[in-house]
C-alpha cells in the first residue's frame, strides 16, 4: 500500500493519521511518515484498511445520509 492509498482509506473511513495512531497504539509521527510514504506501511495494516474501507464504502452506498434541509 502506497500512502496516498492509505490516506484514501483513511479519508473513507473519516479517520484521521491520529485517529490511526491512536487505534493501533502507534505515534501520530509515524503514521504521517506512512502516508507521506516514508515509512513503510505493514501488509496486515494495509490489508485491514482495504477491507474495512470497502465494508464502510458499502454501508454508505447502502444508507446514504438523508436529506435535512
Amino acid at each position: 500500500m502506497s500512502g496516498e492509498e492509505m490516506k484514501a482509506c483513511l479519508e473513507t473511513l473519516r479517520w484521521g493519521q491520529s485517529d490511526l495512531a491512536r487505534l493501533l497504539g502507534i505515534d501520530e509521527a509515524k503514521a504521517r511518515r506512512m502516508a507521506r510514504g516514508q515509512a513503510r506501511i505493514p501488509d496486515r495494516l494495509a490489508s485491514w484498511l482495504r477491507e474495512l474501507t470497502r465494508e464502510v464504502a458499502a454501508v454508505y452506498a447502502r444508507y446514504p445520509p438523508p436529506r435535512v434541509g
